[in-house]
């Protein structure tokens, strides 16, 4: 009888071993995901600021307002 009760503890931790392995596999899945997401993202950022730039090029200091001088101060 001490086989029987010796297979069976085996058995829990296979099944602890395979829970493990489960969530080992999962996490580095989804830290790959995660790390493809920011990848693509970043791609997709620099195509779009590169778009930008090649459409519509400003002069240096085109972002600031230009003063209105109208005489009166």
């Amino acid at each position: 009888m001490q086989n029987t009760g010796n297979t069976q503890s085996m058995r829990g931790t296979a099944d602890d071993a395979d829970q493990l392995t489960f969530e080992k596999l999962a996490s580095t899945q989804a830290a790959w995901l995660a790390a493809l997401l920011v990848a693509f993202s970043l791609l997709l950022t620099q195509v779009r600021l590169g778009r930008a730039a090649v459409k519509a090029p400003r002069a240096q200091g085109a972002h600031r307002r230009t003063r209105r001088s109208n005489g009166a101060h």
